[in-house]
């Protein structure tokens, strides 16, 4: 696209010149803090900022590239680039009175090794899905809370269930 730049004095147009605009990109930011869940096991996180920019500052004050927290809340992080552009990012870190557990592969709820902490979940536990979970037939599992991240899903055996909270 062709811009111009023209003068008009007392009504009357001048001639007109040929300017180049150069439109810059924003910088881009992002964060990652893993689960971003603080539970009685796991006290702190590490938040990681990549930017497509070197300058960045965390709304904690710090200016590296990762930083590491131990209390819940809405943290972010701002890069602003050389023309003075920014950007922000923001993630939310939660605080559970449960400890999470995870899938680590597919396979049977009653299957110690399908959970990341080699025993089968109870009611004392936050279970995150990550994969396909089956519960076996006529099996009744208990957990504090069930969330299912992406790829998780439950397949219920013949009058098996699941029991969410106390």
């Amino acid at each position: 696209m062709n811009y111009y730049v023209s003068q008009t004095i007392n009504g009357c147009e001048g001639p007109r010149a040929a300017i180049n605009v150069t439109v810059n990109s924003r910088p881009t930011v992002s964060i990652d803090a893993g689960d971003a869940i603080l539970t009685p096991t796991q006290t702190s996180l590490s938040l990681t900022a990549t930017a497509s920019v070197p300058t960045l500052i965390w709304s904690t004050g710090e200016t590296t590239s990762g930083i590491t927290i131990n209390t819940a809340g809405v943290y972010s992080v701002t890069v602003k680039d050389v023309n003075g552009c920014f950007a922000t990012a923001k993630v939310s870190v939660y605080q559970s009175l449960l400890d999470v557990v995870y899938s680590v592969k597919a396979g049977a709820w009653d299957d110690p090794t399908v959970w990341s902490i080699n025993q089968v979940p109870t009611v004392v536990y936050v279970v995150r899905l990550r994969h396909l979970i089956s519960l076996p037939a006529a099996y009744e599992a208990q957990v504090g809370l069930l969330s299912y991240d992406v790829g998780g899903q439950l397949q219920t055996g013949l009058g098996s269930g699941i029991r969410v909270g106390p």
